[in-house]
């Protein structure tokens, strides 16, 4: 990693995109980050073994856009050892996310940079809309006002997450200080971050909408197996001093509730029962009231859809 520059009113930038088989998108996301009002050092893709033809769209466009993009190699291990790959090989005072899969207003960078400028935050974060791959319609738009507690409800399985993977622009010199993306966690792993990242007190948030989160089947955490197994390593991280058993026992609850709730609408009861009854034994409450937020959720997404939908920044 090359000596990065102070951030000062005018930080250079580095943006980091992870790919696995994104052929579909990747030419898109590229297209958001060359039409940033803020002026992109350089953008590093991070192939993790694509097969489908992505990594040769990536050269296609390094090669006709006046951008620094660059095609680096990962280990095959995941998106979190590809974005720390990233970070790795950027050279920008600040470093922002985006999926392959996702993508931004052409407004994003400038208006999270004058933010960190502004208030000399370590990460900022910014609201997001989830819109369906097939069709393209807005589904639910994601907005967080009171950080602390957005992020207690998505340690619990009772909030929405903050897109980290997209939405996030990091101080190069922090995000050098954190243990960076767990290589053990397929999903959940930008959780442990932000959790790790929040004991600084320098998290910031972008109240507008600047980034679109692609809905697809694709994803990873569309596998309850693989995102129960993968909280389960995060809540390992994040309650490791024991210091809150209360919210322990009620995130651990909710997850067991929610693999079960799963588990029973897939088909598969007999385990979905059991785990309902872990969950039952840990927290008997949260059988009803996980349910409840999900239902909360998914209102709260329609609502903000109706509200902001067509007033998202220019």
């Amino acid at each position: 990693m090359t000596d990065r520059p102070d951030v000062t009113d005018k930080p250079s930038i580095s943006v980091v995109i992870p790919m696995f088989n994104a052929a579909q998108w990747v030419g898109e996301a590229l297209a958001c980050v060359a039409k940033q009002t803020y002026p992109v050092m350089e953008c590093i893709v991070v192939d993790d073994g694509s097969t489908d033809g992505s990594t040769e769209i990536v050269r296609q466009f390094a090669g006709l856009s006046t951008m620094s993009t660059r095609l680096v190699r990962s280990d095959g291990r995941g998106p979190s050892a590809a974005r720390n790959k990233g970070v790795a090989e950027s050279s920008g005072g600040l470093i922002a996310f985006l999926d392959a899969d996702d993508v931004w207003n052409r407004r994003k960078l400038e208006l999270q940079v004058a933010l960190m400028v502004r208030t000399d935050a370590a990460v900022c974060f910014c609201g997001y809309e989830i819109f369906d791959s097939g069709s393209g319609h807005t589904t639910g738009v994601v907005v967080v006002r009171d950080v602390d507690r957005a992020l207690r409800r998505w340690v619990a399985m009772e909030g929405h997450g903050m897109g980290l993977g997209s939405t996030a622009v990091f101080r190069a010199d922090y995000l050098n200080l954190t243990t960076g993306f767990d290589h053990d966690l397929l999903t959940g792993e930008d959780l442990a971050l932000v959790w790790e990242s929040n004991r600084s007190g320098r998290l910031v948030m972008e109240e507008n909408v600047l980034v679109g989160y692609r809905s697809h089947g694709a994803q990873l955490h569309a596998d309850v197996g693989v995102t129960a197994h993968n909280m389960r390593k995060v809540y390992d991280i994040v309650f490791d001093d024991g210091h809150d058993p209360g919210f322990e026992r009620r995130c651990r609850a909710n997850l067991d509730a929610h693999a079960g709730f799963n588990l029973i609408l897939s088909g598969r009861v007999r385990c979905g029962i059991g785990c309902l009854g872990r969950s039952f034994r840990r927290d008997p409450r949260r059988v009803v009231t996980l349910p409840l937020h999900a239902l909360g959720r998914k209102l709260g997404r329609w609502v903000r859809k109706i509200v902001i939908t067509g007033r998202s920044v220019d």
